[in-house]
């Protein structure tokens, strides 16, 4: 598996979340982070950022030379920090799923949520909207993500699949959108 998405030094988000279960369940990892902070946003401060390109574009060239994208069952991506490294990323994943058509590509639009809204820049939500969305297999937005990547409310079951349309997933692609509590959700 290749997991592309945020590191953290102090916490548990992106592949510092991620790794350790996918050990764990004996999935070998390939861990490529997009950013670098030093804990998640809830403190007061952070320290680091988002890898530059030139070094996050070695990197994805060392897995090329490894030639994990012909040999993974999975990529997964997560929160991206930067345009360009958002560029990258679907470049990378477009390949891989050229290289290897059974290759099962997760994407976890991480970009905003209720209550803090969009927090990437909006051209990186449009990379995730226009580019790699479309390359899914399986998406998992939050409702949040979900409304602004269909540009319509999502609060109904009904909403769900009208967004599902909206937006240019494939046919058999699966729609999971996490942390969901609709207005017909049924009580407990």
């Amino acid at each position: 598996m290749i997991s592309i998405q945020s590191q953290v030094v102090f916490g548990h988000v992106g592949n510092s979340a991620a790794l350790f279960p996918m050990q764990a369940a004996g999935l070998e990892m390939a861990a490529i982070p997009t950013v670098i902070f030093s804990n998640t946003p809830n403190y007061p401060t952070q320290r680091g950022r988002a890898l530059p390109p030139e070094f996050f574009s070695d990197l994805l060239q060392g897995a090329r030379e490894r030639g994990l994208p012909g040999r993974a069952d999975f990529i997964l991506t997560g929160y991206i920090g930067s345009l360009d490294v958002a560029l990258m990323v679907a470049d990378f994943v477009a390949e891989a799923k050229a290289v290897n058509p059974g290759l099962t590509y997760l994407c976890d639009p991480v970009m905003g949520d209720t209550g803090p809204g969009l927090y990437v820049p909006e051209a990186i939500a449009d990379v995730m909207r226009d580019r790699l969305l479309p390359m899914a297999n399986i998406a998992t937005p939050n409702p949040f993500e979900l409304s602004w990547l269909a540009k319509r409310k999502v609060a109904t079951t009904w909403d769900l699949e009208t967004a599902r349309q909206v937006l240019r997933f494939a046919p058999e692609a699966q729609l999971i959108t996490t942390g969901c509590v609709l207005e017909d959700t049924a009580p407990g």
